[in-house]
């Protein structure tokens, strides 16, 4: 039996919800039945030596081309060439890129995975009118099926994009459980010493961009009202445009001695071991790693109630949910945890059940496969 040959295509592989998901299920996906490739549009390389050390080879069109129309011509000859089962493309540009040509090419199977809302109106930060239409329009006439990481996000592409929705296939966003669930206690206790944490400190932490979307501010204004009741810090991981704004806001709210912005890190994982809360403020998400990531990770949880996290997240069954925006509901769910062990433990307990049972990798890249194969089962028949 011949591998089924997929190409896989995206934006670029720096570290990002999108191109984790890829990682994971590059590692996780039956290579004796698949081969993969991995291309990608622009620069941003940073977990290419990921995927190769997984046997699995990665080219940037950067190299071969910098005009739009040579990136192209490139894509389709090797799609040509290789004769490529299944284009599998993510993130917008990467989407458009590879429906053209992958319809040019006469790639049977050509899919997009979507990973939020970005074409709605109103959501910062949202894609514009043209790049709506042109997603809209090179989706059609490549006759594109997509995979949706969540049930909301499944509705939203076919209210935006005009689908059917028996194109849309969902497959949760997941984490690998045994990775996340211990970390190295030396490395944490390094960590503690960088942070300088003190033992009766309470810990909190975000994960993700520091952009708008994401929701920081609504922490950061909650810190004080928190600070007059327990002692905490306030870990933010990550980067972004609005860094400069949310350091002001500290700064203005006297809080910066309890706020640490660590940038981006290596070592996520240990971090968010040696925290005690996890605190999800986004206002727009499609399924997040990051909250999956601390669950299974045993961190006691806060998110917003967003559709998308209320598929994770049943507040007071395995965490808590806030409105958005909502300073005060903040406020009220961190120190409820806090003075609330034996219930913070419980919650802790459902939330590791909830991601080992619905968000595991390999009950996903499962999904992924089987999914893989209907397009050629269909085929056959």
């Amino acid at each position: 039996m011949r591998k089924i040959k997929v190409l896989h295509l995206i934006e670029c592989l720096e570290r990002g919800g999108a191109q984790r998901r890829l990682v994971n299920d590059l590692k996780l996906i039956n290579k004796d039945r698949f081969s993969n490739v991995v291309f990608c549009i622009r620069n941003g390389m940073e977990l290419s030596k990921e995927i190769e050390a997984l046997g699995i080879e990665v080219y940037l069109l950067e190299d071969f081309s910098k005009g739009h129309f040579g990136k192209l011509l490139y894509l389709i000859r090797y799609l040509k060439k290789n004769k490529i089962d299944i284009l599998h493309s993510q993130i917008f540009w990467a989407d458009i890129y590879g429906r053209i040509a992958g319809k040019i090419a006469g790639v049977k199977h050509i899919v997009s995975t979507i990973q939020g809302i970005a074409h709605d109106p109103g959501i910062p930060f949202a894609y514009s009118f043209k790049q709506k239409f042109l997603d809209i329009a090179v989706g059609k006439i490549a006759g594109t099926k997509y995979i949706a990481v969540s049930e909301f996000v499944k509705d939203y592409i076919a209210r935006t994009f005009r689908v059917n929705k028996k194109l849309i296939n969902v497959i949760y966003n997941y984490v690998d459980c045994k990775r996340w669930q211990t970390a190295d206690p030396q490395a944490i206790k390094k960590l503690r010493q960088e942070f300088r944490l003190r033992d009766d400190e309470h810990i909190l932490i975000t994960v993700g961009r520091l952009e708008p979307p994401k929701g920081h501010i609504y922490v950061l204004k909650a810190m004080p009202a928190i600070l007059r009741e327990r002692p905490v810090k306030y870990l933010i991981v990550g980067d972004g445009c609005f860094k400069e704004e949310l350091l002001s806001i500290a700064r203005e709210l006297n809080i910066e001695e309890h706020v640490i912005f660590t940038g981006e890190r290596r070592d996520v994982m240990e971090i968010v071991h040696l925290s005690d809360i996890f605190v999800f403020p986004t206002l727009t998400e499609g399924l997040s790693l990051a909250l999956l990531e601390a669950m299974v990770a045993g961190i006691s949880c806060i998110a917003t109630s967003i559709p998308p996290n209320l598929e994770i997240i049943e507040d007071k069954v395995n965490g808590l949910t806030v409105a958005p925006q909502s300073t005060e509901d903040i406020i009220n769910a961190v120190l409820f945890l806090i003075k609330n062990v034996d219930e913070s433990k419980r919650l802790r307990l459902e939330a590791q059940k909830t991601v080992r049972t619905k968000f595991s990798g390999e009950c996903n890249v499962k999904m992924l496969e089987n999914y893989y194969l209907s397009f050629l089962n269909s085929q056959a028949a």
